[in-house]
């Protein structure tokens, strides 16, 4: 058998008749959506408008923590490909690599062995052939310093993208403070 029991709506305060097994109900003065609530000692109404904002202000809530999360997981991972890509100076600097050492690698290879290659006074072709040597050894070290240079630069590019977007996604759900990124 069902029983009817007496509530008031949260909304406005008119008294409304409720059979007990009812979840919902619409109040007929003022047409709020109310939820039938049943504590244990209880039972009460509350705006069903009340409950879908804090169910929505819990997903914007979760949503901003999973955004902050990979956010925290891509700087990490960056950081830990940036210091990859580094190298380290005899006083533990991280040095990120760039095409103007490897350019400056390449002059240094083309003078040195040009000035190798120039003093052949007395000693034959052997000073020529070591110049060719030091010219050789600096273009291909310097070659391969711009080559990392470009990949550390694509590589940073990409993070910089994929950070953007959590950014972005981040600011949709209306937080903007958590944006800061680590230091390098």
């Amino acid at each position: 058998m069902t029983q009817t029991l007496s509530v008031r709506c949260q909304n406005c305060g008119s008294p409304l008749q409720v059979n007990d097994g009812l979840r919902y109900v619409t109040c007929g003065y003022c047409k709020s959506e109310l939820q039938v609530v049943r504590d244990a000692s209880t039972i009460h109404t509350e705006v069903l408008q009340k409950v879908v904002n804090e169910i929505d202000n819990l997903k914007t809530q979760v949503r901003t923590l999973e955004v902050q999360r990979a956010i925290a997981q891509l700087d990490q991972s960056w950081e830990r490909e940036r210091q990859n890509h580094c190298h380290t100076n005899k006083n533990g600097q991280l040095h990120e690599p760039s095409v103007l050492s490897g350019l400056i690698l390449i002059a240094f290879g083309f003078i040195f062995g040009a000035f190798l290659g120039g003093a052949t006074h007395d000693h034959g072709n052997a000073p020529k052939f070591f110049g060719a040597i030091a010219f050789l050894a600096c273009l291909i070290g310097g070659l391969a310093t711009m080559r990392q240079a470009t990949q550390f630069a694509s590589a940073r590019r990409r993070y910089e993208d994929q950070r953007k977007l959590l950014i972005h996604s981040l600011e949709a759900t209306g937080v903007s403070d958590a944006t800061e990124r680590p230091s390098l």
